[in-house]
């Protein structure tokens, strides 16, 4: 399996106490319509995702989950045309603006969740670390309110510390940016 670069727990503290990464709240994200969540497939770390996410809605927004789940492997990074998440002369990037798309037509559904998570083995076979990972998932975020500007749009990080912890965080942009031209 293919290590992904960059990742630590030290970068992540830095980015949780620049606040780049923060706890995600979940009562400033509207869900009652429910949420299309374009996420990695992986085996290991959606399944999490999505009991969490259920666990968020249920009873705070709704009487039952709804999550529209668009993933691919690297998820989010895919939206970026030019992304090494995807393969050279493939529409990739638009298979994923039109899903989100024909969910928002046939749901009804007008909150888009992009979450990257690290360490992400995709992004470790094309070659892209960590922070690179995080560019990439704030130029996603640029592309879908471009492409959707009536929808609400959040970028997040589920982060597997490798010791059974896993926690998904909020990206704030500003912060973020500031700590990664420090990791140019």
């Amino acid at each position: 399996m293919a290590r992904q670069t960059g990742f630590s727990e030290a970068f992540l503290e830095e980015l949780r106490s620049a606040r780049a990464l923060q706890d995600f709240d979940t009562s400033q994200l509207d869900q009652e319509e429910g949420v299309i969540l374009v996420a990695c497939s992986d085996g290991d770390q959606f399944p999490e995702l999505y009991r969490h996410l259920t666990l968020i809605q249920t009873g705070r927004w709704r009487e039952q989950p709804r999550i529209h789940p668009v993933s691919l492997n690297g998820g989010p990074l895919r939206l970026v045309a030019d992304s090494p998440a995807n393969k050279p002369g493939r529409g990739t990037h638009l298979d994923v603006l039109e899903s989100i798309a024909d969910a928002r037509s046939a749901k009804g559904i007008e909150t888009v969740l992009l979450c990257g998570h690290a360490p992400c083995a995709h992004a470790g076979m094309r070659e892209i670390n960590f922070p690179s990972t995080l560019r990439l998932l704030l130029r996603a975020k640029e592309i879908v309110k471009g492409t959707f500007s009536w929808m609400r749009v959040a970028a997040l990080l589920h982060v597997d510390h490798g010791d059974g912890r896993k926690r998904t965080y909020f990206v704030s942009r500003p912060e973020l940016e500031e700590c990664l031209t420090e990791h140019l």
